[in-house]
């Protein structure tokens, strides 16, 4: 083992040079999205994209379909949420003799 200034002197620069700034350039096609249209540059006007018009990426077969089942059981959830509600209400209108007059 040598020191780091004798390494520098026999091998090295005698003085460490400055390094500048660290730049990261990440390589992005621009390309045109098929939901808008729209042409997209960068990453921030494709995460922009996608959650504008609620997309996502493509990731395989078997994530779209697990996906879609989740989809698919968040709708009938829903739907159920939404009939308990109104049988619910529909009950309580009829046990207090509630009724709409037009």
């Amino acid at each position: 083992m040598i020191s780091d200034a004798e390494w520098r002197a026999k091998y090295g620069s005698p003085k460490p040079r400055q390094k500048g700034p660290l730049i990261v350039c990440n390589h992005f096609d621009a390309f045109e999205s098929p939901v808008t249209g729209n042409v997209i540059n960068n990453k921030r006007e494709h995460e922009y994209d996608l959650h504008s018009t609620g997309s996502r990426t493509y990731e395989g077969r078997e994530q779209e379909e697990k996906e879609a089942a989740k989809w698919q059981a968040e709708q009938e959830r829903d739907l159920e949420r939404s009939i308990d509600h109104t049988l619910h209400e529909t009950w309580h209108e009829i046990e207090h003799g509630y009724r709409n007059v037009e």
